[in-house]
């Protein structure tokens, strides 16, 4: 008596059977089988048993040719990483094989689909072709190569394309940072000049008001006396007297009326200071905010440039 796996002709159910008996029944679907012609369907229908999991198991995969042909059967899978794993196996076990070498560019590329920014990929296929083309044997590998040389030139054509705008889009982020950059100063220089702006205007202010009740008016009126007693001099008659008497209260006035249009125009312009001062800090955070944006956009773009080299 001896067990051995078969599989059964009629649902696939993976058994196991005594190669003594002529027939069985199949534990899956209940079919009455012959133990031979299961055996030999198991042994024959296909070298690959199972594609579950990523797991590929042909016969005789340690030898170069099963390695082959495991990383075939992925690529058909779309395991390209798989697939890359088994081809660089089968060219350190037969590097004369080309079709090692071509099956890697495949690999490597996803079937001539997927997108290379890197310059040194592109040299690492260029080997593999190289490597390939050194033991070309037939059509098939020439052909294969043709392909690779031609998504080759496309992949450089886009690269060159592309490195150039991302190069402008560098210089288009330096030159916004230079911008900024001066207009930060501007908002600083402002705000700097305002403050001291404010100061200055404070001080006037404040030696304005002191001078509404001190010596200043006193002076004023003195001055007005002299000036009425000329006019008495010079205008004779019941008017030099009435100018005596009101040019020095009308004198005070326009002094007085004077000073409060000067300190109501200090008072506004330093209102107008107080209002502009919180406008340029809010711009000078708004400019710093973008600063930092576009210089993360920077650092992306040249991050980006690097994958070409």
């Amino acid at each position: 008596m001896a067990f051995v796996q078969a599989k059964c002709v009629n649902c696939g159910g993976i058994l196991t059977v005594d190669s003594d008996l002529k027939t069985a029944n199949c534990p899956h679907c209940g079919v009455t089988y012959v133990v031979e012609d299961s055996i030999n369907y198991y042994n024959t229908v296909t070298k690959v048993e199972h594609l579950h999991a990523d797991v590929v198991n042909i016969a005789d995969e340690k030898s170069s040719e099963g390695l082959l042909k495991a990383a075939d059967a992925y690529v058909k899978l779309g395991k390209f990483k798989l697939a890359r794993d088994k081809y660089e196996q089968a060219t350190t076990l037969a590097p004369q094989n080309w079709r090692g070498w071509c099956g890697l560019i495949v690999a490597t590329t996803h079937n001539f689909e997927k997108r290379i920014q890197s310059r040194g990929t592109l040299m690492m296929l260029e080997d593999y072709a190289r490597s390939a083309e050194a033991f070309a044997t037939d059509g098939e590998c020439n052909k294969l190569i043709k392909r690779f040389k031609e998504y080759e030139a496309a992949q450089k054509g886009l690269n060159k394309k592309e490195i150039s705008e991302l190069r402008d889009s560098v210089r288009e982020t330096e030159n916004k940072l230079q911008a900024l950059g001066v207009s930060e100063r501007d908002c600083r220089a402002f705000i700097e000049q305002a403050h001291v702006d404010k100061d200055v205007t404070e001080k006037k202010i404040y030696k304005l008001r002191q001078s509404h009740t001190r010596p200043v008016g006193r002076a004023v009126i003195g001055a007005d006396i002299v000036i009425s007693i000329f006019v008495k001099i010079f205008i004779k008659g019941l008017f030099g007297l009435k100018a005596l008497l009101l040019l020095p209260a009308i004198s005070l006035a326009g002094v007085l009326i004077h000073s409060h249009l000067s300190e109501h125009k200090l008072t506004s312009a330093l209102r107008d200071i107080d209002s502009r001062l919180p406008q340029w800090s809010a711009s000078v955070d708004s400019i710093r905010k973008n600063k930092i944006s576009i210089e993360h956009e920077k650092e992306a773009l040249l991050e980006t440039l690097k994958a070409y080299e």
